[in-house]
């Protein structure tokens, strides 16, 4: 009988967990913010990134379980084409040899320095590796990195960070204790979790100078109970938005940021 009652306080447990809302509270534009301008006549912007992360297990020792996050492609923020392009839809008309190639190894370190590795198929769009004739140190072609020729007058750079959710101490902690207060009143109290998150968006001109850079607090709180309502829609379904162990920042954290970066980079370009 014991050995049943502990069953069904573990099943109502899980219950309470498990069924609880998830909802995000997320940074919007500001109130100020207008209807983007109108770009000058012929002005054309490409963009590229506006890329979340997607975690996954990538190995396994003993106790330890590493985690890798890389960019996740399917979940692309776009911006309006009223503004910007996505540099992967544009026709490339060869390469610009023009450019110097330390300024384009620089425009990829700038990038690769956020969003590491997995960023390198994004900037395929902008840059073409082409053979130097050269070989690496372990006897493989070396390449040279040149900047396509889009024919744009601005390339917009946009980088999503952290990888994955806050675990530092001071905002676990506090989420912890809210989870184990939550477990046992199943649901009726709300866990709160914190996190901290940002865009880091580059406006470059045709030659890869750059003219301006903003970063934007992407900073999010979210409630799970029972009785709170699901936002953004994406947690909807149950299960979608609940607890993982190290997930990575769901890209609707900063969607609602769009806007403000859409203006402030037509302003920026109209204002040239």
């Amino acid at each position: 009988m014991i050995k049943y009652k502990k069953k069904l306080i573990l099943v109502i447990t899980l219950f309470g967990i498990l069924g609880c809302n998830a909802h995000y509270f997320v940074k919007y534009p500001d109130e100020s913010i207008t209807v983007p301008v109108a770009l000058k006549k012929n002005v054309k912007i490409a963009y590229v990134g506006f890329v979340p992360f997607r975690s996954f297990v990538s190995g396994v020792s003993g106790r330890t379980t590493t985690y890798t996050a890389v960019l996740d492609k399917s979940k692309r923020l776009s911006l309006s084409e009223t503004i910007a392009k996505p540099a992967h839809a544009l026709k490339s008309n060869g390469i610009r040899n023009d450019v110097p190639k330390e300024k384009v190894q620089k425009f990829i370190s700038d990038y690769l320095t956020i969003v590491k590795k997995s960023g390198t198929e994004e900037l395929i769009h902008i840059v073409e590796p082409v053979k130097d004739g050269k070989k690496t140190e372990d006897g493989k072609d070396s390449y040279t990195a040149y900047l396509r020729n889009l024919d744009v007058d601005y390339i917009v750079v946009g980088a999503l960070s952290p990888a994955f959710e806050d675990m530092n101490f001071a905002l676990a902690f506090p989420h912890l204790f809210s989870t184990l207060f939550s477990m046992v009143t199943l649901g009726i109290f709300p866990s709160f979790q914190w996190g901290n998150a940002a865009i880091d968006v580059k406006v470059y001109d045709k030659n890869l100078n750059q003219v301006w850079q903003k970063e934007y607090d992407a900073s999010y709180t979210v409630l799970r109970a029972l009785w709170i309502s699901s936002y953004p829609k994406e947690c909807s379904e149950r299960l979608s938005c609940m607890v993982k162990q190290r997930e990575a920042v769901p890209g609707f954290v900063y969607r609602d940021l769009l806007p403000q970066v859409e203006s402030d980079v037509s302003n920026f370009v109209t204002s040239n």
